[in-house]
């Protein structure tokens, strides 16, 4: 067979560019590349999509003289056609583009063929494993090596290097090749034996063999067989694949192995048996493994496929406290009162044996202290879950792992006020555990990719033992110190938690990297940023909701009604009159009195000692009259005077207090003389009040999105016989 392909192919060493006309619509022109001639230039045809692809490969053969063009079949270019298939046929040949390459080799019934009389002979080359492996994405090509045994053939290969421990660049094409073949489904996972799968294992080990891509399809063939083989079940998520097999693998830099190590973990997650998990869970905590971790992924930067594989992995982990929140304590439980007892004896005294000496009566109050509601039975507050136990575990870590704060905590918030101001310990770290679960989503399992409800991943939770008991450290504090701003007593216990929960998800959504980063930004999300940042968005979604077009149009048809509220109101202050300083002022003429008539049609204006008192006699300026009204900076004053310039060229200057005064009455003779309101104050008003009237107006339609454009109107009937007199 070999020879036979060598012999056909040499006789094509002389290829020439072959130029034809295109004679129809479905007429393409192509390249046409030989497979072994490489350093050729591909031949240029003119093919016809009509053409059944059988009579094209004989012509081409016929050209080329090849013989028996039953061993012939085209390709596409893997550089000018991604992604697969590779060989064309009739289903796919739609992908053919006018002045593609094409490549004719043999076909996939000649390939398969002659890779099985390889690999049954014993002695099959790496190049031909390599084609294999470039083959393997091509389902026609799979279809026909499977049916020629091929995948009996090439499983026995990988079992037998894998027994030899003799590995060579070979075994990485093999096992590439046979993740892609059982990738197209025609062969069933389960029919892959425990015998493959040990050998699978083998080439997992880093320290076995270095190549890139026998590990990294040694890992995708274990995960595959989890997903889809109950043997393969049984097989992986059993004691066979040890953690030291993961901590070697991710020892590696290469990020593709990384991620097919993330992700076979998170398969054995999903399956295996709560025993296992806790071992799986206890190695991936331990200190070695911590920081293993943190120095080979969280050093560099991190792509989206290792992101999705790190939060699924972070959920599963957090799954399985899932046990721990659904598990309601019983009063009567010995470790549970234990527990109990330790919390009381680090918060209020340091010797054990006072403890139990101290009467029934000081436990009751003790207790009260830390805020149980029944402190005669505090392990009452634990027999509801969810949170049930967790909550005391983590109320327990709190106190053993950060004494001195535990005890500020609880002697700060115990001081027995009678306005209820003290932030109840126990109440909190009950109802904050179960809000630390909601907001993880623990018992919940991972989504499909992700993004979805912008679920991510946190490296602090991959850097700690107990990263949840952790957390719970950090946000009791931030807890307790917004019930002091919120200066809260117990009937705003709710109010907290809504300000808590919205705290810890804004300094999430920052993407802390480790629980100091978290307590920072917890920190800087005080109460009064937070309501800050509420007026900030509510101001945002209005804003956007004006922007709507049916909000638009009614604030245009409102407006000339508010401009003529804001022009109205200008002239009524005009009319209850202001005092004003002149250009110069001496003792007899420090201020000039100016007011309109009800009228508006005459200015009154006089000499005043006094910003007290009206002048008697007051000179009058018909409206009419003034020719001009201007501004002049020329004073003294910040505040530019209003100049009202007569017939005559005489000229009265106004200079107003404040500049509010002087923006009124500028706006008020502009709206007298028929000039604009132009002033920022009377933009400011205008825009004031359009928002109340829109506000007032929409009050009905809260809650109500409105289309960007209006509904259609719908047809006239064709008769108006349901109308009745």
């Amino acid at each position: 067979m070999t020879t036979k392909m060598a012999n056909e192919r040499r006789a094509t060493t002389t290829v020439t560019v072959i130029s034809q006309p295109e004679n129809s619509p479905d007429d393409i022109k192509v390249g046409i590349q030989l497979a072994v001639s490489d350093n050729i230039p591909p031949a240029m045809e003119v093919i016809n999509r009509q053409t059944p692809l059988v009579n094209i490969i004989k012509s081409l053969c016929d050209k080329f003289k090849l013989k028996d063009p039953r061993h012939y079949q085209l390709q596409f270019d893997e550089t000018h056609v991604q992604p697969p298939p590779i060989y064309i046929t009739e289903e796919n040949r739609d992908k053919i583009k006018n002045g593609g390459i094409l490549k004719l080799d043999f076909s996939p019934q000649e390939m398969s063929s002659s890779m099985a009389e390889g690999f049954s002979s014993g002695n099959i080359a790496k190049e031909k494993i390599r084609t294999l492996a470039k083959l393997a994405v091509d389902v026609t090509f799979v279809e026909h090596f499977v049916t020629q045994n091929g995948l009996t053939h090439l499983a026995k290969f990988i079992v037998a290097v894998a027994n030899s421990r003799d590995f060579s660049k070979k075994s990485g094409y093999a096992l590439s090749a046979f993740v892609d073949i059982m990738d197209h489904d025609i062969v069933s996972w389960e029919t892959v034996s425990e015998e493959v799968l040990e050998s699978v294992l083998w080439y997992m080990d880093v320290k076995t063999q270095p190549d890139i891509l026998a590990i990294k399809s040694a890992l995708e063939i274990l995960e595959w067989a989890v997903l889809k083989s109950s043997v393969g079940k049984n097989f992986v998520t059993g004691a066979r694949v040890d953690m030291d097999h993961f901590i070697s693998t991710l020892k590696t830099r290469d990020v593709e192995i990384q991620v097919a190590c993330i992700s076979l973990l998170n398969a054995i997650l999903n399956f295996s048996p709560k025993e296992r998990k806790n071992q799986i869970r206890k190695k991936l905590f331990s200190q070695p493994t911590r920081q293993l971790i943190w120095e080979n992924i969280f050093t560099g930067p991190i792509g989206k496929e290792m992101s999705f594989q790190l939060y699924s992995l972070q959920t599963r982990l957090f799954n399985l406290l899932a046990e721990r929140l659904n598990g309601a304590i019983n009063v009567r439980d010995p470790a549970a009162l234990k527990e109990i007892a330790q919390l009381r004896r680090i918060a209020f005294e340091d010797d054990s044996e006072t403890v139990q000496q101290t009467a029934t009566l000081s436990e009751t109050r003790d207790f009260t202290k830390l805020g149980f509601k029944t402190p005669a039975e505090p392990l009452q507050e634990f027999s509801h879950a969810p949170p049930g136990a967790l909550a005391l575990d983590c109320m327990a870590f709190f106190a053993h792992q950060y004494t001195q704060q535990y005890r500020q905590v609880v002697l700060e918030n115990s001081r027995e006020r009678s306005d209820d101001q003290d932030c109840p310990f126990a109440q909190a770290s009950v109802q904050l555990t179960q809000l630390l679960a909601d907001i993880l989503r623990i018992g919940e399992p991972p989504c499909d990719q992700l993004g979805e409800d912008d679920r991510t991943y946190y490296p602090m939770f991959f850097f700690k033992d107990k990263p949840f008991e952790e957390c719970f450290c950090v946000c009791i504090q931030r807890l307790t110190k917004t019930w002091k701003e919120m200066k809260a007593s117990l009937p705003d216990f709710n109010k907290v938690l809504m300000v808590v929960k919205e705290q810890i998800t804004r300094a999430f959504d920052e993407k802390p990297h480790t629980f100091d980063s978290l307590k920072i930004k917890l920190n800087n999300w005080s109460f009064a940023r937070i309501q800050e940042a509420r007026q900030e968005e509510l101001e945002k979604k209005e804003e956007l909701k004006r922007q709507a077009k049916p909000i638009r149009e009614l604030r245009d048809m409102i407006r000339p009604e508010i401009e003529e509220v804001v022009r109205q109101q200008r002239i009524n202050r005009m009319v209850e009159g202001c005092h004003f300083r002149p250009v110069k002022a001496t003792k007899t003429h420090k201020f000039v009195y100016c007011k309109l008539s009800p009228n508006g049609k005459v200015l009154h204006y006089g000499i005043s000692t006094s910003d007290q008192t009206v002048p008697e006699v007051l000179q009058s300026i018909n409206i009419l009259d003034i020719c001009d009204i201007r501004e002049s900076d020329d004073s003294k004053s910040k505040i530019k005077a209003i100049v009202l310039v007569k017939q005559d060229k005489e000229e009265i200057q106004l200079i107003a207090d404040s500049q509010r005064e002087h923006d009124v009455w500028l706006d008020g003779l502009h709206a007298l003389t028929g000039k604009p309101i132009n002033s920022e104050q009377a933009q400011s008003d205008l825009d004031e009040l359009l928002s109340m009237e829109l506000k007032l107006r929409l009050l009905d339609a809260e809650g109500i999105n409105f289309p960007d454009e209006p509904p259609p109107v719908p047809p006239l009937p064709a008769n108006l016989h349901f109308v009745t007199a």
